[in-house]
């Protein structure tokens, strides 16, 4: 047999593994193709349960409190149905849940749980900033006249209902949610004002110094920097520069 031929035989055999793997049911075509001795394939149907198993727990590791409130069983069955329409295509294992819950359309809310969209997305966050890189370019002191360098795990969101706050009543509104992991290797998870968060964003951006990011963020608002306000910033910069949501600033 040719290496010319051999390959497209190749690919035939890969895209029926990757078939067997992740359709809702595999074929009978599929198993006799994979192993032509049995024509079952009970090999790789054991190998399906165990691949299927594996994401199944990963998923709920990612989002225990969307877990708990789904029920493992219903969770489970979510995975399997998601699984069925997109099979995962990422290299990095811990990379799958995103692409099997999309953060920005994660479609778990329900009418007795309309909170479940936004805490998938919290806790997708929280799952990134506990592995995403955190090296950044070369950092100076913290400098307002200088472009600011925010750590690559921070992560914002406009949260619908109050899933950050855990163990209190949930509440409709509009939340603005910062997500990173500090310098302990801690994920922090922080809540704001909009005006805080506007600053934080433009800093995030990293194209415009760190005064003319506040400058920026308040006219968007179409506000002035009050006292209040610069004090609520002071308050938070000196936090973030400690606990390592910011870096300093470019050198």
């Amino acid at each position: 047999m040719s290496a010319r031929t051999a390959e497209p035989e190749l690919d035939r055999s890969l895209a029926a593994f990757d078939r067997v793997i992740f359709d809702a049911a595999p074929s009978v075509q599929d198993l006799a193709s994979l192993d032509p001795t049995s024509q079952r394939g009970d090999r790789f149907l054991l190998y399906r349960e165990l691949v299927r198993s594996r994401l199944r727990d990963l998923v709920a590791t990612a989002l225990p409190r969307v877990t708990a409130v789904l029920g493992r069983g219903a969770m489970d069955r979510e995975v399997d149905a998601r699984l069925s329409r997109v099979a995962p295509r990422t290299r990095f294992f811990r990379e799958v849940v995103a692409e099997i819950v999309d953060p920005s359309a994660p479609g778990l809310a329900n009418e007795a749980h309309p909170e479940l969209d936004d805490l998938a997305r919290l806790e997708l966050a929280q799952w990134r900033a506990m592995w995403v890189e955190s090296s950044s370019p070369a950092a100076s002191d913290f400098d307002f006249a200088a472009r600011p360098i925010v750590s690559p795990t921070m992560q914002r969101l406009t949260l619908a209902w109050s899933v950050h706050l855990v163990d209190q009543p949930l509440s409709a509104g509009s939340f603005q949610v910062f997500v990173y992991r500090r310098r302990d290797h801690v994920v922090e998870t922080r809540w704001m004002s909009e005006a805080l968060a506007a600053i934080l964003e433009r800093w995030i951006e990293g194209d415009l110094s760190a005064i003319d990011g506040v400058r920026t963020a308040m006219a968007s608002q179409g506000r002035e920097p009050t006292p209040e306000i610069v004090d609520a910033m002071s308050g938070l910069l000196a936090e973030l520069l400690e606990r390592g949501g910011m870096l300093g600033s470019h050198m």
